[in-house]
């Protein structure tokens, strides 16, 4: 059973981990690309819960919550998880940078 809850969080967090990445792919080079950047951890979240909320009610028992309301919440965490995991990439790709000039 926890196999399966740590994966339904695992693959939302993929889904909106793609999803963001593909946001920034179609607005690249476009006058809104700030503006577009900056909501995507908004949109992470709203898609993340809209994902658990309906895993809940589909196949309730992939989702580790008793009611919509905690269902929702995890999934804005794992939509949120994809945007830190976004930025823990980052970080890594800059320190990594910054060793290879010294």
């Amino acid at each position: 059973m926890a196999n399966v809850i740590l994966g339904s969080t695992s693959v939302i967090m993929i889904i909106c981990y793609l999803m963001a990445e593909g946001i920034k792919i179609i607005f690249k080079g476009k006058e809104k690309e700030e503006k577009v950047k900056n909501l995507i951890p908004v949109l992470c979240a709203f898609v993340g819960g809209s994902l658990s909320l309906a895993a809940y009610f589909l196949c309730p028992s992939v989702i580790a919550a008793e009611n919509c309301f905690s269902a929702f919440a995890v999934g804005i965490f794992s939509g949120l998880g994809a945007t830190g995991s976004n930025q823990m990439i980052k970080q890594i790709e800059a320190m990594i940078k910054n060793n290879k000039k010294d």
